[in-house]
């Protein structure tokens, strides 16, 4: 019995085995990122991209967890159509008056707008009583009158 306990036992160190699908069921992460960047510069929403892309939605959700520097890469990807129809707008106004005279008109309302605002608010204040505000009306019935 007491050879039994004088055996030495060692342990293999054990490997954590990957479990469940790969991230982008097996296709090359660097491909699916790049096609998800090109459609995130189009403008594209979170579905269309991930149709560009062909992987389901709650995979880039999980990749997006899993790397935040690309959450914050997709955000400012999604500007760049603004940027760009931006840039081509303030372009055209250079030869173009009457959009240079639209662009004012939604850039500084106060000055140029052809439109005029009426504010309809009390400013937090209470509305004031009507002339007639105590009064009842009783209704008539057909002998009364």
């Amino acid at each position: 019995m007491a050879e039994q306990s004088k055996k030495k036992t060692t342990t293999q160190p054990t490997v954590k085995k990957k479990v469940g699908r790969p991230l982008f069921d097996g296709k090359d992460e660097a491909t699916v990122v790049r096609l998800l960047e090109e459609a995130f510069a189009l403008g594209c929403t979170d579905l269309e991209a991930c149709l560009y892309a062909d992987i389901g939605k709650s995979t880039l959700y999980n990749y997006q967890d899993k790397n935040p520097k690309f959450l914050e890469r997709k955000e400012l990807l999604k500007e760049r159509p603004v940027l760009q129809a931006r840039n081509s707008v303030i372009q055209a106004m250079r030869t173009d008056g009457n959009l240079a005279l639209k662009f004012l008109e939604r850039k500084r309302k106060a000055e140029f707008s052809t439109q005029q605002q009426i504010d309809h608010t009390t400013n937090g204040k209470d509305l004031p009583m009507p002339i007639l505000g105590g009064l009842s009306v009783q209704p008539v019935e057909d002998g009364d009158a």
